[in-house]
């Protein structure tokens, strides 16, 4: 799964197997990937 950030500027990607899950970040030109947290559900906040 992965979720737009709302200025277009990154993208959250959900990585691995149900239940065991990474979230990362990496901007739109797919440069500077970065795990962010655990977890099963990406979507951006303010």
């Amino acid at each position: 799964m992965a979720v737009w950030s709302p200025d277009g500027s990154q993208i959250a990607i959900a990585m691995g197997e149900p239940g065991a899950r990474t979230l990362w970040v990496v901007n739109a030109d797919g440069s500077d990937l970065r795990q962010v947290a655990d977890g099963d559900q990406p979507a951006w906040r303010p």
